[in-house]
């Protein structure tokens, strides 16, 4: 829900009719989970994804999207957690 939230202010920049906003909408609703401050990569290659995709590039579409972010999703984690989970804890 959070990263949905997060990609509105890019959602209703990119795409003007309220029908292609609420598919891109639909889209982020899928489940999400990264390291938080890795998280952010992900969806600056996403927003860049769907701005590719409201320009009408025909092979970025609905799944494309969807794939990328799930892929990216893990390893960013994998990385994440241990560089800031373990060099920067903050206790």
């Amino acid at each position: 829900m959070g990263f949905c939230v997060s990609m509105i202010p890019t959602i209703k920049r990119l795409y003007s009719k309220k029908e292609d906003q609420a598919a891109a909408l639909k889209r982020h609703l899928e489940f999400f989970n990264t390291h938080p401050w890795v998280g952010s990569a992900i969806m600056g290659v996403t927003a860049a994804m769907e701005q590719e995709h409201a320009n009408g590039a025909k092979d970025v579409d609905d799944a494309a999207i969807s794939g990328v972010k799930v892929g990216l999703m893990g390893p960013l984690a994998g990385v994440g957690d241990p560089i800031f989970g373990e060099h920067y804890a903050l206790f």
